[in-house]
């Protein structure tokens, strides 16, 4: 069998040049300090792929800072976008970078010990105070490093496992208290309230400004096709 002209040439470069990208595409199924989540993924280059993803979960529990004690509601929601290197083509280890659209949160509820609540070291009864909450919230854009393991490039299986670990910084957190007056208060009674509350929300942000960090740590199962 002969091959002749424009056939010849398209069978000389196919066996001379290295594939210049890993065509393949992926969905990722995680779960970890995230929340759940899914990702779509796409190889750019032999060694380069992309990652786009979202993930979600809902945490309560207890915490304490400053004065008070608060029933906490994280609502975990965050979007990525991050790009993958694998510097090794038969291993699966991998440096990675991109960001987060950070929509983590956590709504607070401060709670009466022993019917009493303290704020910036003051007593108050429970019907001294109508209503105490408050909310954490965090810088929206956060770059985000890290790295795993997942599939090597030279990779042929359909599916694989992955784990990831890394960090994305969220600045300084920002905290709001909005607490009201019990109808058992005077007018200067409830602006004495009041002021203590703003002392107790500075001394709540002194607590909590070094946690500029939010850590990544996943566990996944990924699928090519």
């Amino acid at each position: 069998m002969k091959l002749s002209g424009a056939p010849l040439l398209l069978a000389l470069l196919g066996l001379s040049l290295p594939a210049l990208a890993d065509s393949s595409n992926g969905i990722s199924i995680k779960a970890g300090t995230l929340g759940a989540g899914i990702e779509y993924y796409h190889g750019l280059t032999d060694n380069v792929n992309v990652r786009l993803g979202v993930n979600a979960f809902n945490v309560n529990g207890e915490i304490e800072k400053a004065s008070l004690k608060y029933d906490a509601d994280l609502e975990l929601r965050s979007a990525s976008l991050i790009f993958d290197y694998h510097p090794f083509d038969s291993s699966g280890f991998r440096l990675s970078a991109g960001a987060f659209y950070n929509g983590n949160k956590a709504k607070l509820e401060a709670l009466a010990i022993d019917g009493e609540y303290k704020f910036n070291g003051k007593t108050y009864k429970v019907e001294d105070v109508g209503s105490a909450k408050g909310e954490i919230t965090f810088q929206k854009f956060a770059p985000y490093v890290g790295l795993g393991w997942a599939f090597a490039p030279n990779s042929t299986s359909s599916w694989s496992f992955n784990v990831e670990l890394g960090a994305f910084y969220h600045n300084t957190p920002e905290t709001q208290l909005d607490v009201t007056c019990g109808k058992s208060l005077s007018t200067s009674q409830c602006n004495a309230l009041l002021d203590n509350v703003v002392a107790e929300q500075k001394e709540f942000e002194r607590d909590i400004q070094e946690y500029k960090w939010y850590p990544v740590f996943t566990l996944g199962a990924h699928y090519r096709f």
